[in-house]
């Protein structure tokens, strides 16, 4: 039999952005199919590289679209030990190994691969074992979760047998005003307003369970009024409820704004080791070839200057993040990350698990964004004055697309590894980002 033809993506009407018209395309779960036709997602794998091969191109084999991408060596050390930084779990692979530039998309940079299995073993665990006190989650404010030094969090009582516990609901029985689907436009922060804009929204909804910040569906909806039901919950239910973890300075939700009042909660030290090792080995001088630094190629360099692509390698500190927990059905709708003070040094970004659709366009959501496949390992960063506050969103996450290194039966896992690999099977996708605030 014959291969189906792929649909086209349709011209985006006049009601509706370009951005919201490419995720609807992914999202749509046409005629029963549970996987979309992926000839419209860039995948590195289809890149064919020049006969130097540091210049590469994708087709879309369904419309022609051109992407145009470079790839470059990262960076190695002489010395290498198992983090590729000082001691630890698990190495970064680096030899042989590129970072993936894209001329149209200035300061994203992909990093395909970078994860080895061991690492992103190491990775997964503490992601689960972080989403406990004093770091929040989608589920802090709703959950009266038990937190003792035995089991100081969700993921520990559920690897301890306690999937069945019963956990209390902290509103049950209240009335609520629910608004779903609302479009936030808050004002970026910079170093000017990010004291006077603490506090703003407050009032508004925040959905349980949503992942990532920024504005939220451009679609409105009208409120209604929900009563959350008196009732409670098992360990076992909110482990697959569970949606995000913050990591350092605690995100305000409402208000969009980071909390100041609270001291930043160390980030986990796998974490930030990753992170810093990626921008660590990340060839700046390809990324910004004509000193592409906020006041553009003529303007002074410092080295105490943090906007200048030329302290990062070195002098890049990761301040805060979200643990983004995706299952099968989720995604995350377009929105820029403008909650930071710094709009201009990388935000790093690792997936593993299951693949995904990712989208990066531009500063409007009129812009058609750069649709991509990002594979379990991957690293992504977006940087610069240019690549720092784009519209960016997941559409789709990708069913039975597993490695099997990560399998609940995996050979070669840590030996507490089981459960984990269950949790994974279920449709999971972790996404790690991490950024600087100031």
């Amino acid at each position: 039999m014959g291969k189906k033809p792929v649909q086209p993506l349709p011209p985006a009407p006049s009601s509706t952005s370009t951005f919201r018209q490419v995720e609807r395309f992914w999202k749509a779960r046409r005629g029963g199919r549970l996987q979309p036709a992926l000839d419209h997602a860039f995948d590195v794998a289809d890149v064919v590289w020049d006969a130097e091969g540091g210049e590469g191109v994708w087709v879309n084999r369904v419309n022609g679209e051109v992407v145009r991408c470079r790839r470059v060596s990262l960076r190695e050390r002489e010395e290498e030990d198992e983090t590729g930084r000082g001691k630890g779990k698990a190495r970064m692979r680096t030899e042989g190994r590129w970072a993936v530039l894209f001329p149209d998309s200035p300061g994203l940079v992909l990093l395909p691969t970078l994860l080895p299995p061991r690492l992103q073993h190491s990775l997964v665990q503490e992601c689960l074992h972080s989403s406990a006190l004093p770091n929040l989650t989608s589920l802090s404010a709703h959950y009266s979760i038990p937190s003792t030094s035995t089991h100081p969090g969700l993921w520990s009582l559920y690897a301890s047998g306690s999937k069945g516990m019963t956990v209390p609901r902290k509103d049950a029985g209240r009335r609520e005003d629910v608004l779903r689907r609302v479009r936030v436009d808050f004002e970026p922060v910079d170093e000017d307003n990010f004291a006077r804009l603490k506090g703003r929204g407050v009032g508004a909804w925040n959905r349980e369970g949503t992942g990532g910040g920024g504005e939220e569906d451009e679609e409105e909806e009208e409120n209604r009024q929900v009563i959350v039901k008196d009732r409670e919950t098992t360990v076992g239910e909110l482990v697959k409820k569970l949606r995000w973890t913050n990591i350092g300075w605690n995100y305000d939700w409402t208000s969009k704004t980071y909390d100041f009042d609270q001291s930043p909660v160390p980030l986990p030290p796998l974490i930030d080791q990753c992170c810093r090792e990626a921008v660590w080995k990340v060839p700046w001088s390809h990324v910004f070839p004509e000193d592409d630094n906020e006041g553009g190629k003529d303007a002074p360099l410092s080295v105490d200057d943090k906007k200048n692509w030329r302290t990062w390698a070195e002098g890049y500190n990761p301040e805060a993040g979200i643990i983004n927990f995706y299952q099968s059905k989720d995604s995350l709708t377009a929105h820029v990350d403008q909650s930071e003070v710094d709009a201009v040094r990388p935000l790093v970004s690792f997936s593993i698990g299951h693949s995904a659709i990712f989208l990066v366009g531009g500063t409007t959501r009129e812009t058609t964004p750069l649709s991509m496949i990002l594979r379990s390992g991957d690293g992504l960063i977006m940087s610069g004055p240019k690549g720092r506050r784009v519209f960016h969103g997941l559409p789709r996450v990708l069913e039975d697309t597993l490695p099997s290194y990560l399998s609940s039966a995996a050979e070669g896992a840590p030996p507490d590894w089981k459960l984990f690999g269950e949790y994974l099977e279920m449709g999971a996708r972790i996404n790690i980002n991490v950024r600087e605030v100031f």
